[in-house]
């Protein structure tokens, strides 16, 4: 119950928050979920591992979509490849059995 009472709040917290609030929220589970993969990949937990680096790369593709390329022009271009670099790093931290790819 009370699980289900706090995600009603931070499903409201979503759904009530400025775009740049929401870039924010993303950032903030982004770097939880890159921490708990890594911990996870210490631990040797491939599952959690999974489960963490997925979610981040979904994160982080959320983050390409919505960056406006027209308004942004070069600084959006550059956010997009920092994005794209960092899902790559991620793929390949999927196949790594160390930490090194997260902690880049």
């Amino acid at each position: 119950m009370v699980n289900n009472g706090y995600h009603q709040y931070q499903r409201a917290h979503v759904t009530s928050a400025s775009p740049e609030m929401l870039v924010i929220l993303l950032y903030t589970e982004l770097l939880r979920c890159l921490n708990a993969a890594r911990e996870a990949q210490l631990e040797n937990d491939c599952a959690t591992k999974y489960k963490h680096t997925t979610k981040a790369i979904t994160i982080l593709t959320e983050l390409m979509i919505s960056v406006d390329m027209e308004k942004g022009e070069q600084i959006a271009l550059n956010l997009v490849m920092l994005y794209e670099y960092v899902a790559k790093k991620l793929l390949q931290a999927g196949r790594s059995a160390t930490t090194e790819p997260f902690d880049e």
